[in-house]
């Protein structure tokens, strides 16, 4: 029992972590998805009030709508209204885009505990608890903002309901919105496990999708993808410096040692790459023996040249190691400093410098200033 009760409380905390990490890394896709189901939400919000205004009196015998039923619908029109311009608008913000959401759920809450309060003291509440069960799923919001929401209207309702209703009709009211709380909250927490549990499999499968397979970096897409959005974001006042790394002889190491021995090294390779360089720099291989990484920000000679001397003396020791072989590299390095820059160019420079690196010998580089 113990043994359960722990691997129960590791499995809620586990769940917390996902969750956390899903409204840190997913919030500019849950922004764009909130504000479009707040949009579909609002317009068939104002449809189903229309037409329940039309249809009650033909099912209710000399039923009329109340001045509540009335005042819901230019509530709900601000909102739609508000929440399309800003729409029209674009660069949509995660606060902006949840304080909409929040004021269309207040909205709802205010003038459903109103209606089945005091606009129907006579009749049965019929509004709020649905409200109280949609709402929580229907945006992707932290519970925190959702529920402090719920039980502000659950508390609210349950005063109105004891101020202007009688005690018999009152308690059955009260009943059936705490019966909705409760599988609101059951509702809304399968609803986010499957979201969260659907957006981790969707990122494990991105990344396997940029990552080259032998060596756990970024493949040649994803790595000049990542350099030319990095160039847009600072272009025309880009720092940085591009490197494109050849270890030399590669073919004579699978050669005599067998292409086992080969990925081995490049395996090594990889990580020696993710170990010498910052996790913010774009690291990754472009196929074969030969990788590439941008220093985001730096421009620093000296920097790039105690890096490459590192590597070269890690690179021998991996050579001794897997294959009892004396391995290098050949370097091509252009060093760019707050000026404008256009991706292609910036790599066909760095491979020439390669060029030149691998035309002076083994185990060199040649390093050059970005020209326009």
């Amino acid at each position: 029992m113990r043994q359960y009760a722990g691997d129960m409380i590791c499995l809620i905390k586990k769940e917390f972590q996902n969750r956390k990490f899903f409204f840190q890394s997913a919030k500019k896709e849950s922004t764009s998805l909130n504000l479009r189901i707040l949009l579909a939400a609002n317009l068939a919000a104002i449809l189903i009030l229309l037409g329940f205004i039309m249809l009650t009196p033909y099912i209710i015998k000399d039923w009329q709508p109340t001045p509540y039923h009335i005042g819901f619908i230019p509530a709900l029109l601000f909102c739609f209204v508000l929440s399309l311009i800003y729409y029209i608008r674009g660069s949509w913000k995660y606060r902006a885009v949840t304080a909409l959401c929040v004021l269309f759920s207040i909205v709802l809450l205010t003038f459903s505990i109103l209606l089945d309060t005091v606009g129907t003291p006579g009749g049965p509440g019929t509004f709020l608890p649905m409200m109280l069960i949609a709402i929580p799923a229907l945006f992707t919001l932290p519970f925190r903002i959702s529920y402090a929401l719920i039980l502000l209207a659950e508390f609210l309702y349950i005063a109105t309901v004891f101020i202007y209703k009688n005690n018999v009709l009152g308690q059955y009211d009260i009943f059936r919105s705490v019966v909705a709380l409760m599988f609101s909250i059951v509702i809304a927490n399968i609803i986010m496990s499957l979201k969260v549990r659907d957006y981790s499999i969707q990122t494990k499968y991105k990344q396997q999708s940029m990552t080259d397979g032998l060596t756990n970096i970024l493949n040649k897409e994803a790595s000049f993808e990542a350099f030319r959005k990095y160039l847009q974001t600072y272009n025309p006042h880009v720092t940085c410096t591009l490197i494109i790394m050849d270890l030399d002889n590669f073919k004579t190491l699978n050669d005599t040692r067998g292409h086992a021995a080969g990925d081995n090294v490049l395996q090594k390779v990889g990580v020696l790459l993710l170990e010498t360089f910052r996790h913010i720099d774009i690291v990754g291989r472009f196929g074969g023996d030969e990788f590439v990484v941008l220093m985001k920000g730096s421009d620093s000679f000296d920097i790039v040249k105690e890096k490459i001397s590192a590597m070269q003396q890690h690179l021998r020791q991996i050579g001794q190691e897997e294959a009892d072989l004396q391995m290098s590299a050949s370097f091509g390095v252009v060093l760019v400093t707050d000026q404008e820059v256009e991706s292609h160019s910036l790599f066909l420079q760095a491979v020439a410098a390669l060029y030149d690196a691998k035309r002076k010998g083994r185990a060199t580089y040649v390093m050059k200033t970005y020209q326009t």
